[in-house]
């Protein structure tokens, strides 16, 4: 932010786009952030199953089946988390390009059309984190040993 500052003061770049790059690197950077939270928590789940203890088991192909099922939807799990959260944070970039590069009657047509785009992007975060979900309790074996 302070470098875009420099570019206003010197007359190098107007004060709306300096604004409007520095709002959007700053949720970039929140998105980033998330992101790499996520995946280095998710990866750490891996292991969460040692420490709990269950007595009821389920017979070893069924067992062996879904733990392969688990670790193919793994990674494409961590992935969609970590798009859908990238997607909700940045849904609100698309106001501020709209705002900054579009004045007067057209900012009106800009603004609709940003808003379009943010709920598209809302829209296919939730349909992501829903997808996952659904999945995961689907391999859920302590849910299948309670249920035995």
């Amino acid at each position: 932010m302070l470098i875009f500052n420099c570019f206003v003061d010197n007359g190098l770049m107007s004060e709306n786009y300096a604004d409007m790059i520095g709002e959007i690197s700053m949720f970039m950077l929140v998105a980033t952030g998330v992101s790499i939270i996520i995946y280095f928590v998710m990866v750490g789940k891996k292991y969460e199953y040692l420490s709990n203890d269950t007595d009821f088991t389920l017979e070893h192909g069924a067992v062996g089946v879904i733990k392969k099922r688990q670790e193919e939807n793994r990674l494409a799990s961590i992935k969609f988390y970590i798009v859908s959260v990238a997607l909700f944070i940045t849904s609100v970039v698309p106001h501020f390009i709209a705002t900054a590069i579009c004045e007067g009657i057209l900012n009106v047509y800009a603004d609709s059309f940003a808003t379009s785009i943010m709920l598209f992007m809302i829209a296919t975060g939730i349909y992501l984190i829903t997808r996952t979900v659904t999945i995961k309790r689907l391999c859920n074996i302590r849910k299948l040993e309670r249920i035995l």
